[in-house]
């Protein structure tokens, strides 16, 4: 347990992935009961971690009166249903979230979907096969019930008579995402959608702009200016702002790297992946990287830099000739 002061608390809860070890769980200390703020996975050990490290604030589970889900993912909302019945506590998410539930209860739903895009974009059946698979419910993932109470950017969610957090709707990383702003210090809680060293995946949605969405959110962060920010994983952040920032520029560098390879002809979805990721991923990290590369071909698209056209039944992406980027 880390104690931040002004009674905030972090309390790391242990993930069963290779390359996230933990998620940060905040606790926010009232007279009227505790504010937690994501809760990790649904196993033992992060069970164990949590109710040692509410122990070593001086309070129990059942002190618990909310819990804030930042968006609708599994390590950070997979412990939601034990920790709901266990303490009573209400449950908040923005409202984005009551229309995902569905799929994040069912993975076969999104396995199938992944599939199918990837064999539609140039990858070979035996590794869309692997991405099919690789997308299997885990125990520590129980589906969980709707939330309680439903936010809207803006809202704000009451602490103390003298404290409360604003709600900011930040999507990209998933359309349910929010950060929280403490009106005491200034903080803010950012989930995923700004992290040290490294950067939360954004998904491909054949309905929307997810890199467009997401890049706007965080120029929004930017541009209010905030400092110390507490993220869901890693360390904290000195300034919030600066680290947004870092972020578009990371992204703008990357559509950038699509530029230029579609430059020396047009590709496959699978074929510009293979381009700019490592091709050893395992198949989950492929599945993400595969997911990404689309987001960002399709942001170039909704920029009329890249279009599609169809070859021998293949989908290629090529530059469309009125692209800037040929000058």
């Amino acid at each position: 347990m880390i104690s931040h002061g002004n009674g905030i608390f972090e309390i790391r809860l242990p993930l069963p992935f290779p390359r996230l070890k933990w998620v940060n769980s905040f606790v926010i200390a009232s007279p009227d009961g505790l504010v937690l703020i994501d809760c990790g996975v649904d196993s033992e050990e992060s069970w164990a971690a949590l109710t040692e490290g509410i122990k070593a604030i001086g309070h129990v589970v059942q002190d618990i009166t909310r819990l804030i889900g930042t968006h609708l993912h599994v390590d950070h909302i997979g412990m939601a249903p034990r920790l709901v019945e266990a303490s009573g506590a209400q449950f908040l998410m923005h409202r984005n979230a009551a229309s995902g539930i569905e799929e994040y209860n069912d993975w076969s739903l999104r396995s199938s979907v992944q599939e199918k895009l990837a064999l539609r974009h140039g990858a070979p059946s035996e590794q869309a096969k692997e991405i099919h698979h690789s997308l299997k419910r885990p125990p520590w993932a129980p589906p969980v019930h709707p939330p309680t109470d439903l936010l809207l950017d803006s809202d704000r969610i009451v602490v103390d008579a003298n404290r409360g957090l604003e709600v900011l709707h930040t999507p990209g990383h998933d359309p349910a995402h929010i950060c929280l702003v403490d009106s005491k210090t200034n903080a803010l809680f950012s989930g995923d959608h700004v992290l040290p060293r490294i950067t939360p995946v954004v998904q491909y949605d054949d309905q929307e702009d997810r890199l467009g969405i997401y890049i706007a959110s965080l120029q929004r962060i930017e541009k209010l200016g905030l400092k110390t920010t507490y993220p869901a994983h890693g360390t904290t952040i000195e300034s919030g702002q600066s680290r947004a920032r870092q972020i578009v520029m990371h992204h703008n560098q990357r559509l950038d790297a699509i530029v230029q390879k579609l430059r020396r002809g047009p590709a496959t979805g699978w074929e510009i992946m293979e381009g700019i990721f490592r091709t050893d991923l395992p198949p989950v990290q492929k599945r993400l990287a595969f997911s990404e590369t689309m987001a960002h071909v399709s942001h170039l698209e909704h920029r009329s830099q890249v279009t599609t056209f169809l070859e021998k039944e293949k989908i290629l992406f090529g530059l469309s000739p009125n692209d800037s980027s040929h000058d």
